[in-house]
């Protein structure tokens, strides 16, 4: 809610009053378990993505000075969301990422919900003036997918942190050596492999 917003809705007091009282319009708004003007602009996980994309770029836990310098979120934007501001405040938010990211959720697979008209059906076979040699096509494989191929974020950070943020090929790190992180499926997902954990 912002002071407009309570003016708008009858509000008869100044911002003065508040501020003596409370500190801030934010601190006000947070008392009655309300989200200022300026902590509604972002989503919880608008927040936490953005946490972890730069977590995911440094290897580590971004700094706020990083949040501040590289980040599209301010620092200060998650130090009063998540406490009454300052540095103590983003530790209470890089706590409750944490925990977002730890729930059981990141492990639910997203469910595949493709139509089947958008699988590719192979069309009649062009006739060719010389003999072509075939493998024998009397059976035909139709995979049936229960997840989607799209890595959620939460399930990406969980095989991240798992990994402790080093390639499982080369064994190298976005805060070692500057390469960028990528998760995929252990079985492509075109011959059944699934998105899981």
């Amino acid at each position: 809610m912002t002071y407009q917003i309570y003016k708008a809705n009858g509000g008869t007091y100044s911002r003065k009053p508040f501020k003596t009282h409370f500190g801030s319009w934010t601190k006000v708004v947070n008392e009655i378990g309300n989200l200022s003007g300026r902590q509604q602009k972002y989503s919880r996980d608008e927040l936490f993505d953005e946490i972890q994309r730069l977590w995911e770029h440094f290897g580590r836990q971004p700094t706020y000075q990083e949040m501040d310098e590289h980040g599209e979120i301010s620092g200060y934007c998650y130090a009063t969301r998540f406490g009454s501001g300052g540095k103590s405040s983003w530790t209470n938010a890089i706590y409750a990422f944490c925990e977002d990211r730890k729930s059981e959720a990141a492990l639910t697979p997203i469910p595949f919900s493709e139509p089947l008209s958008s699988l590719l059906i192979p069309k009649e076979p062009k006739k060719v003036e010389f003999p072509v040699i075939t493998p024998n096509t009397e059976s035909v494989t139709i995979i049936v997918h229960k997840t989607s191929r799209q890595v959620p974020k939460k399930l990406r950070w969980r095989v991240f942190a798992r990994d402790t943020f080093m390639c499982q090929g080369c064994g190298r790190s976005p805060a070692k050596h500057g390469v960028a992180l990528e998760a995929d499926h252990i079985t492509a997902w075109t011959n059944g492999g699934e998105t899981i954990f």
